[in-house]
C-alpha cells in the first residue's frame, strides 16, 4: 500500500524478487500518467516475444517519506511493488506471527552508489530527452536501433514485440 501521485492510494504485493514496480494500464490516468511521459522498457519475455511497458516516475509517499518511484505500466491486471525505489531506501521486516511486513525509511544505503531506483529514473531521463516517450514508440510500431534498423516489432494487441524475420540467405549455384 503506497500514496503516489495526486494523493492516490494504491494497493498491491511487494515482491522481493521483482525488478521493478509493475501497474495495471488502466491506472495511468487515475494517477494522472500520460503515454508522453513513459517510455519504453522491458519488463519480460513471453516466449519467443519481449512484453514492454511504460516507465514513468512516480512521486510516492510511505512512512510519512516522500521519494521516486519508477514504474511501469502494463497489461497485467495486478499491481507488483518491486525492489527499486523500496528496498534501497526502506528497512523491511517481515512479523510472521501477524502476518506483516513493516516498511522503516533509511534513505539511500550507503553500500550503494544510490538508490537502485537511479538506473531507471536515469534510463527514462535519457530516453525522454531523445523524445522516445511510449506514444512516439508505439505509433511507429517497432523497437529501431542506433543506425534506424527494426530489432524488434509489434505483435497485434497489447505491448508485445518479437524479433523481425530475417531474411532468407541467398544461395549461389
Amino acid at each position: 500500500m503506497l500514496f503516489t501521485n495526486a494523493g492516490r492510494f494504491v494497493r498491491g504485493d511487494f515482491d522481493t524478487g521483482a525488478d521493478l514496480t509493475l501497474l495495471p494500464v488502466g491506472m495511468m490516468a487515475q494517477l494522472g500518467i500520460m503515454d508522453a511521459e513513459c517510455v519504453p522498457i522491458s519488463i519480460g519475455p513471453l516466449g519467443r516475444a519481449v512484453e514492454f511497458g511504460r516507465l514513468a516516475k512516480l512521486a510516492a509517499k510511505l512512512d510519512r517519506q516522500q521519494f521516486v518511484l519508477p514504474a511501469a505500466f502494463s497489461d497485467r491486471s495486478s499491481v507488483l511493488f518491486g525492489r527499486p525505489g523500496l528496498v534501497d531506501q526502506f528497512r523491511i521486516e517481515l512479523d510472521p506471527r501477524y502476518g506483516f511486513t513493516c516498511f522503516t525509511w533509511t534513505g539511500p544505503h550507503e553500500k550503494t552508489a544510490g538508490p537502485w531506483a537511479d538506473y531507471f529514473v536515469d534510463r527514462w531521463q535519457l530516453l525522454h530527452s531523445l523524445g522516445l516517450s511510449w506514444a512516439r514508440w508505439e505509433q511507429a510500431g517497432q523497437w529501431l536501433d542506433e543506425q534506424g534498423r527494426p530489432t524488434l516489432q509489434k505483435l497485434p494487441g497489447g505491448s508485445r514485440y518479437t524479433a523481425p524475420s530475417q531474411p532468407e540467405a541467398e544461395t549461389r549455384p
